[in-house]
């Protein structure tokens, strides 16, 4: 395994088990149906980074943006999940109509937004490489 495939299905494992932390402790959140989400969010976002650890061989990425797509991808599912977590931390928003929204929920949707503008990017940069066949080694 290849320093780019171990990295990413450890990171995928990592995340996975912080997920399982999260639904272990739900009720200790502020807001547990955030909390609920985040879980949701880290144990298939951790499947979803081991998988593609396993596969990132058969992918047909140039290697010269291997590894900058590589970090792209886990560090924005970091910042998505940090942001669900923070998200779940703060008060829910049923019943504060009248109270203007906090920091710490503004800086989890800045988190979650920026997570999720860089995932769709490095995933969709992935997806536009395609997959197929391996390019050949270089001698």
């Amino acid at each position: 395994m290849d320093a780019i495939e171990g990295r990413l299905c450890f990171a995928g494992l990592a995340r996975f088990v912080f997920g399982l932390a999260i639904g272990f402790f739900l009720k200790a959140f502020r807001n547990p149906r955030a909390a609920l989400s985040a879980h949701l969010n880290a144990v298939q976002s951790g499947t979803f980074l081991m998988v593609l650890g396993l596969v990132w061989p058969h992918l047909s990425v140039w290697p010269q943006v291997a590894t900058l797509l590589s970090h792209a991808v886990w560090i924005s599912f970091c910042a998505l999940e940090a942001g669900m977590v923070l998200g779940a931390c703060a008060r829910s928003a049923e019943g504060e109509a009248k109270h203007p929204a906090g920091h710490v929920r503004l800086g989890a949707a800045a988190l979650q937004g920026v997570g999720a503008v860089v995932m769709l990017v490095a995933v969709g940069a992935l997806l536009g490489r395609g997959g197929g066949s391996r390019p050949a080694p270089s001698t």
